[in-house]
């Protein structure tokens, strides 16, 4: 199967690159050293009695050899927190009693338990692979946590979607941030705010609590007419971010989502351009892992349309795959992530380079859920545990890709960033670009580059057979560049990733 240059490559290229907060938590290499220390002995059994009440235990942090005093400690999870044992998922304040505490500009992180995966792979390669397809979603790497002095695990250190987080992602973090949980089905319960409150998680803006904007989303999901439903959506979602998410937990099979269990999501309603964007959260179960009733090979082959849940309990996916327009930009940006945002290979390079990091620190986890022989077997094989089984995680993504590969050839889909006229029409130099991207070719055209969200970043009107283009300003990351002819017709257009 033909597949183009390996983004899913790029992300620790472009993770170093950026110079925003959380870098060096999130993208420098290794494992990161966790230490909570409480003052109180009974740490653990007050740490239970508190879990569910939003009541945080002080605690000094220390990351990497760094101690920030008194930060917030609290269980977390749902399923994860209800596994056996004592290796529970943590939420950690950093800011609880000390507005101005950070570790490396961030507010707030989680530590997850590796519940349900003997891998310990899917949250890590799931949210790499995200990102690194301009896909709305938190950074994670591992973590090494010691409980007063004890080494208590392997854990995935996971960024919290909170403030800093929009302003990272969006450049502005004044709007309302919902969570969709515990049933964020986007179903319409009527115009009261009582309808929601037990559905949803405000997370910003708590005070004001005006949830007229998520009432009005869920009202146009849900009440607008047919004819005027594409047009409604594309007017007040960021929808190619939205329709990319899916496609994502589409293509990872990972139905812990809006797309299985109607929930793991936020929305946040940008207070600048007013759109909803949709971010992805908790994808411990992808690959997989999340089954819903049905057999390995069913997950495998699961429908590029399917949608869990009984009919009319996912609105927001029935009603665009139910409108031709919306149904034909979802299946071209599942085609894009299938086709050339993923590298089976390179997935395998990955995963096999992070299981050499982690062997250690999964074989002395005296805490995790499955052994250590479970672990060595889970990345290639299939485990069956009970009435159970847990796809491997590598093999599952070459037959999930290999059969989604076929069935968006019977859709339709073409990989309109098309590799044949690119190379008989222009060459494109080097790849990933730095300060300087270089074009040439046979045929005058111009110019313009497109961030993952769409926005025109640089264009030139001038037509011309060769450019030499100063890409130094931009932010990293994948840009895509399209050149047109003296009529307009698309050339040729590619996916360019820009490191400084």
């Amino acid at each position: 199967m033909r597949r183009t240059f390996p983004l899913f490559l790029l992300l620790s290229v472009l993770a170093q690159a950026q110079n925003t907060d959380g870098d060096q938590l999130f993208g420098s290499p290794g494992i990161r050293i966790i230490e909570l220390d409480f003052a109180e002995p009974a740490f653990f059994d007050s740490l239970t009695a508190y879990f569910g009440q939003d009541i945080n235990m002080p605690a000094t942090l220390t990351v990497d050899g760094v101690a920030h005093q008194l930060v917030g400690v609290q269980f977390k999870g749902n399923s994860s927190y209800n596994g056996p044992g004592d290796k529970k998922p943590f939420k950690i304040d950093i800011n609880a009693y000390d507005d101005a505490n950070r570790v490396d500009g961030e507010k707030k992180f989680v530590l997850n338990n590796g519940f349900k995966d003997p891998s310990f792979l899917r949250e890590k390669l799931a949210l790499d692979l995200m990102n690194a397809n301009g896909i709305n979603a938190p950074r994670c790497t591992y973590a090494k946590l010691y409980l007063n002095g004890n080494y208590w695990g392997l854990y995935m250190l996971v960024e919290a979607v909170d403030k800093t987080f929009l302003d990272q992602r969006f450049d502005d973090n004044e709007g309302n941030l919902f969570k969709g949980d515990p049933i964020g089905d986007l179903k319409w319960y009527g115009p009261a705010p009582t309808g929601y409150y037990n559905r949803y998680e405000l997370h910003t803006n708590e005070a004001a609590n005006d949830w007229s904007d998520l009432i009005h989303a869920v009202d146009v999901v849900n009440n607008t007419p047919a004819s005027a439903f594409a047009d409604s959506i594309h007017a007040r979602f960021k929808t190619q971010s939205l329709l990319r998410a899916w496609a994502a937990n589409n293509l990872l099979v990972n139905l812990d989502s809006y797309l299985g269990s109607g929930h793991n999501y936020y929305l946040y309603h940008d207070s600048v351009s007013t759109e909803w964007r949709w971010v992805n959260w908790d994808v411990n179960e992808a690959f997989g892992n999340f089954q819903m009733n049905m057999s390995v090979a069913q997950l495998r082959n699961m429908p590029l349309d399917h949608i869990g849940g009984s009919p009319g309990t996912r609105p927001l996916y029935e009603r665009i795959l139910g409108d031709p327009q919306l149904r034909s930009e979802y299946i071209a940006e599942l085609c894009d992530l299938v086709r050339l945002g993923i590298d089976t290979v390179a997935v395998r390079i990955k995963a096999d380079s992070l299981r050499a990091v982690i062997d250690q620190a999964v074989l002395t986890d005296t805490h995790k859920f499955y052994t250590y022989q479970q672990f060595n077997l889970n990345r290639e094989q299939d485990l069956t545990l009970g009435q159970f089984t847990i796809p491997g995680v590598l093999s599952f993504l070459r037959a999930r890709v290999n059969y989604l590969d076929d069935a968006l050839t019977t859709a339709g889909c073409i990989t309109a960033i098309a590799d044949a006229p690119m190379a008989s029409a222009l060459s494109v130099w080097p790849v990933p670009a730095d300060d300087v991207l270089r074009f040439s070719g046979t045929t005058p055209v111009r110019m313009e580059i497109f961030d993952t969200e769409g926005r025109m970043v640089s264009s030139s009107q001038e037509l011309r057979n060769s450019w030499e283009l100063t890409v130094g300003h931009l932010t990293p990351g994948l840009y895509l560049v399209t050149l047109r002819d003296r009529a307009g017709t698309l050339i040729a257009q590619r996916r360019v990733p820009i490191v400084h």
